[in-house]
């Protein structure tokens, strides 16, 4: 018998390394993909850890507005503009003043009606 040539030898190896190289492929892909689908399965993905979560917004001008955010178990009133975002009131407790009590207490001195 004769020896076969180098080259034949070679091209030969290479349809099982490529043969290899797919099926490992093949099995990460299902490894990373039955993770995926276990993750949303189970709601604990990167999105349900988030312990802020915006629960309705109002717009009151173009550049401002308005903003109840749940953080961890409390519920927040936010101004949010431009300049950023401001606490205005939790609302966890009823406030017992009426709506013109509240403006007047929160404009601040010399704002407002004259008492």
């Amino acid at each position: 018998m004769t020896p076969l040539p180098d080259s034949i030898v070679h091209a030969e190896a290479i349809p099982s390394i490529l043969g290899a190289t797919l099926r490992v492929a093949a099995a990460v892909a299902l490894l990373v993909a039955g993770a995926w689908a276990f993750l949303r399965w189970r709601g604990r993905g990167p999105q349900s850890r988030r312990e802020i979560r915006v629960l309705d917004r109002a717009a009151l001008t173009r550049g401002a507005g308005l903003a109840v955010v749940a953080v961890a178990n409390r519920r927040l009133l936010l101004s949010v503009s431009s300049d950023g975002a401001r606490l205005i009131t939790a609302l966890d407790e009823p406030d017992p003043r009426t709506f013109d009590e509240f403006l007047d207490a929160s404009a601040g001195p010399g704002v407002g009606p004259a008492s």
